[in-house]
C-alpha cells in the first residue's frame, strides 16, 4: 500500500489508528 500525500501528513499514532478503524469497519462489512 503506497501513502498517498495526504497520509505522509499524518503522524505514525494517526495512521495506526486509522488502519485499526480500517479493520474495525472490514468486520462490519
Amino acid at each position: 500500500m503506497e501513502d498517498s500525500p495526504e497520509e505522509s501528513k499524518l503522524s505514525p499514532s494517526a495512521k495506526k489508528f486509522i488502519l485499526r478503524d480500517m479493520r474495525l469497519l472490514s468486520i462490519f462489512i
